[in-house]
């Protein structure tokens, strides 16, 4: 004889299978964001947004923020990017950061800049590294402070960011932060061109010019093996 199935347990699959119904709606909602749909993924996230999904109210805010298939309106943008950024959503918090930074659809106020950058690159998002590390490297909305720019480009450079790379090659080179050594002041340009830096290769070729023989063949060592530990093993 069959045993029936209690309510608990009939209420427990019926839960099941509505939680990966709307995973997988989440799922369509951000795959039609990122082939360009963005009224229907907008229309899709709204749901998933005003529930809380952290997710969802980021790439609202990044459709507000472009203007994509809504008007632009950055206020709204702002908006839906605190309340991710509320949650601990690292790229809302790197986003709301940027928006504090510009002054787009927030009022500019470069400290609540550095303290949005800081809670993002604190969970290690490479971008909000490099913005912090910018913002000690300029002394914009926090006091100048070059070891610090360092020790925060180096964090972001060491994941692959290029512009950061770049801005630790430059510290090198002008023996801001670190001590000047433009052996490895080559070897972090050299990765910043390697990943596709705009400016990476005319740096590149003056610092080479100003290399020993012996110098740049170490420069280049030291490339080579910063590349294969994926940028962990690139000092002297």
């Amino acid at each position: 004889m069959t045993k029936p199935v209690s309510a608990a347990v009939s209420a427990a699959v019926l839960m099941t299978l509505a939680v990966a119904a709307s995973a997988q709606d989440m799922e369509q909602a951000i795959l039609k964001y990122q082939f360009g749909d963005h009224v229907g993924a907008l229309q899709d996230l709204m749901p998933f947004a005003e529930q809380g999904n952290a997710e969802a109210q980021n790439l609202i805010g990044a459709i507000y923020t472009g203007g994509q298939g809504v008007v632009r309106d950055h206020a709204a943008a702002a908006t839906w990017v605190r309340r991710a950024a509320e949650q601990e959503h690292a790229l809302a918090q790197y986003n709301l950061g940027g928006m504090y930074e510009r002054g787009q659809g927030v009022g500019q106020d470069f400290a609540e800049a550095v303290r949005w950058y800081s809670r993002a690159a604190y969970t290690g998002h490479s971008g909000a590294q490099f913005s912090l590390g910018s913002m000690y490297a300029q002394g914009t909305g926090v006091e100048h402070d070059p070891v610090e720019a360092v020790n925060w480009y180096r964090r972001s450079a060491e994941q692959g960011f290029a512009a950061a790379q770049y801005g630790l090659g430059v510290m090198y080179y002008n023996g801001d932060g670190e001590p000047q050594d433009s052996v490895l002041a080559h070897v972090w340009v050299s990765m910043a061109m390697a990943n596709g830096h705009d400016n990476a290769a005319g740096v590149r070729y003056t610092i080479s010019g100003q290399l020993s023989e012996d110098e740049l063949t170490l420069a280049e060592e030291i490339a080579l093996r910063c590349r294969q530990q994926r940028y962990q093993d690139c000092g002297r």
